[in-house]
Formats: structure tokens, sequence, C-alpha cells
């Protein structure tokens, strides 16, 4: 046990804030500057002002059992006598502290008063500049997870040649999450930044900023902008099945870049394939994979898992029904086999402009709602989204050498206009 040289509280030995007055402690490695030190004497040291408590009635502990208040540091509740809880989370960060505890040990704030309201996602305005560098243009997209600005970056900009450099500005969405699962939301959001930086693709964007606004309190990164459109919004144009070669085409794209993250060590699960994360863009044609929100190393599901907006506390699954397949919904192994499930059900979307979601592991023949579809690209397309991963492609080299045979072998010597 150490002393605050401030205001002479007790406080561990690895503190970084006092409890009794929110005094930092400035040791480079995190322990007490005083830790020897006898406690000091409660006279002549100047004692600073304390932030006032509220009343008793306003901030007392609530029993477990029946709610009601009771004093800072009873042990048995006075109404109903059941034990309570000798700790207490902060409201700013969620971090474990003594239940007399005014200060986080952690972030140093007051645990008496409940954390400010988070700002919402997707309200800055036209013209806002972000971190001094990023001036808002125009939203792009908004979701459950955070919103995508359009931005003019000023530090690159070119004034001679009037000549701007525009970059995608993610934000993330915090007010969505619960106080006690923001940091694993952070952690998540920032993940995705660091990985998609060590990621050099044609069909992947980059990431080259990555950073927390004091100002707004918001979490951003900065990625490369995609003019383009979605493979959803092109479906949803044409309200009617894609023609075989364009189809081909994408599926080509889509097995180079799944092969590729695949072949990351470790490998790299997108776990999220879907239409609506799928961007032709305009200049080049290419395909590219836009959102890797939920993207993840392989490895076996040890940890407890951040939940979704609205996610049961024993639903484990994390993804977009219709796309996602059966093993990604429970508590087992996710491997690189759910993106070759995700990828067959994009591609009998794109040949049949039937929604997924409408009938999910249990998907109609292709063939049979398109005939243009010869029935053995239909059935390699078919077992890629097998629901048992057992009766599915190993690898998405597999498949695309699959998916390539069958196709030479059914197309040979056709021209174009045939396949249409």
């Amino acid at each position: 046990m150490n002393y605050c040289s401030t205001c002479g509280h007790p406080n561990r030995d690895t503190a970084k804030f006092c409890v009794g007055c929110g005094k930092k402690f400035d040791a480079p490695d995190g322990s007490l500057p005083f830790a020897s030190a006898p406690r000091p004497p409660p006279f002549p040291v100047a004692i600073p002002p304390v932030t006032p408590i509220p009343p008793l009635e306003s901030v007392g502990v609530p029993c477990p059992n029946c709610q009601q208040p009771n004093r800072l540091g009873a042990k048995f509740c006075r109404h109903c006598s059941e034990p309570i809880a000798t700790m207490r989370k902060c409201p700013h960060c969620a971090s474990e502290n003594r239940l007399q505890a005014r200060h986080c040990r952690v972030c140093g704030k007051n645990v008496m008063f409940q954390a400010p309201p988070r700002l919402g996602t997707g309200n800055l305005a036209p013209q806002t500049l972000i971190a001094k560098r990023y001036k808002i243009i125009r939203k792009l997209a908004q979701g459950g997870m955070g919103a995508v600005y359009l931005v003019s970056d000023i530090h690159l900009n070119d004034p001679v040649h009037q000549r701007e450099k525009r970059w995608a500005l993610k934000e993330m969405s915090e007010k969505v999450f619960p106080a006690d699962q923001l940091a694993q939301a952070v952690e998540m959001f920032q993940r995705e930044a660091r990985m998609l930086a060590h990621l050099e693709q044609a069909n992947l964007p980059e990431v080259i900023d990555l950073f927390q606004d004091p100002d707004l309190n918001k979490h951003y990164l900065v990625m490369s902008f995609i003019e383009g459109e979605t493979l959803e919004a092109i479906l949803r144009n044409k309200n009617a099945p894609l023609d075989l070669e364009t189809v081909m085409k994408w599926t080509n794209q889509l097995c180079g870049v799944l092969e590729y993250l695949h072949a990351q060590n470790p490998p790299i699960i997108y776990r999220d394939l879907k239409l609506s994360n799928l961007m032709v863009e305009t200049k080049t044609g290419l395909l590219k994979v836009i959102d890797f929100g939920i993207a993840r190393f392989q490895r076996k599901r040890t940890s407890k898992h951040l939940k979704q907006p609205g996610q049961q506390e024993n639903d484990a699954g994390i993804g977009t029904i219709g796309y996602a397949p059966p093993e990604q919904w429970q508590k087992g192994e996710v491997t690189t086999q759910a993106d070759i499930y995700s990828l067959g059900v994009i591609l009998h979307q794109l040949l049949t402009n039937h929604d997924p979601a409408l009938t999910p592991f249990s998907l109609p023949n292709i063939s049979q709602l398109n005939p243009l579809v010869p029935p053995r690209l239909a059935s390699v397309i078919a077992k890629a989204y097998e629901n048992n991963p057992l009766q599915r492609y190993a690898t998405i080299s597999e498949f695309q050498r699959e998916f390539m045979r069958a196709w030479h072998d059914e197309f040979r010597g056709w021209t174009s206009s045939q396949t249409h």
C-alpha cells in the first residue's frame, strides 16, 4: 500500500491515478514514485479542492438483489441484507475499481458521475476540418458500425494546378456499444486499420492514417477513396441475373483477393463477404473489397467476443444473414472455408437475382432459376455454399480451379454473345 503525496490517500502499488484526489502518478514504469515512502502527515500538506460528490441518494450503491441504494462501503444491503459487490466499473472506461474509490485507477476520471453522452456518428457537416488536415466534402455511407465520408487532404492539395487529394474517412460508431464493450470496439476498429495497412493487393483499399480526434473524442481511419458502384447497386438497378461473362471476370478477381488474404500468416478470414461490401471501381473496372470491420485472423474462439448492437449474450455469431455460413453463427472455429461459402452465395445471387436472406442455408438450384447457367457450373458453385464445411472446397484455389475447368469445358468455342 502506498500513499498519495498530495492528499495522503492510500493507493495500490500499480495505481496510475490517486483514488482520493485524481492526481496522476508520473513514474515511467507505472508504479508510485514514493513506493517506499511512509504515509505523510495530514498537515501542513495543501489539499487541492475536490470535486463535490453528489448526495448519497443519487449515487448510492445499488443492491444487486433489490436495487435499493446503500452507503458507500456497505457490505450488506440495509433493505434485504443481501451481499453487495465490493467493486464498481468506471462509467468512462469500464475498468474495475474499489467501491470506495472516487477516481478511476486507470483513466483518473471521477467514477461518481456518469460518463458524458457519446456523440452520434455520421453528423459531420461539409467543410468540417478533422485533425487539422481532412476537410469533409460529403457523407458517402453510414451503417451500424460507423460512417464513411469523402474528404479532401489539405496537406496534399496542389493549389498551383488546382488539384486536391481525396480520401475516404471512416468514423467509428461508439454510441451503439455499451460502456463496458467500448474499449473492445475501439480495439476492433484499430485492428481493421492495422490489418489493411500491411496488405498490398490490387483489390484492397490502401489505409494511410489512424487517429483519435481529441476535440470530438472520435476514432477515425483514412483510406483510399474508391469511386464506383457496389455489386448490390448494380444488381438492384438491373433487377435481373447478370451475364455469365461478367460474373466469371468478377469470380477470378474475388478468388485472387481471397487467396491473398488466406495466404497471410496467420490467415485472414474476411467473414462478411456480400454484395454491399464489393465495389467496381469506375476508373479501372477492378473489384474492390471495401469493409474489413469484422475480418479476423484465423484462430480458435477462446475469448469473449464483442456483440453487435441488439445481439444476445449467448449468440456468438457475427456476420450477415444469408451470406455467413452456419458455423459462423455457432461457438465453433471459423476457418477460411467461411469465405468460400460466402463467395458461393454471392455467385448464386449474381446469376439468379435471388436474395439469400430470404432462404438462408437453403438456396434454390441455380439452373432452375436461370437456365442459361449450365448444370455443371451450377454444381461447382453449389459445392462452395454447402452447409457442412467438410463437403465444401478445402481452399479457394481448389474452387477457382474447378470453376474455370467447368467454364472452359462448357463454353469452349462459344462467342461472348452466346453466353449472354
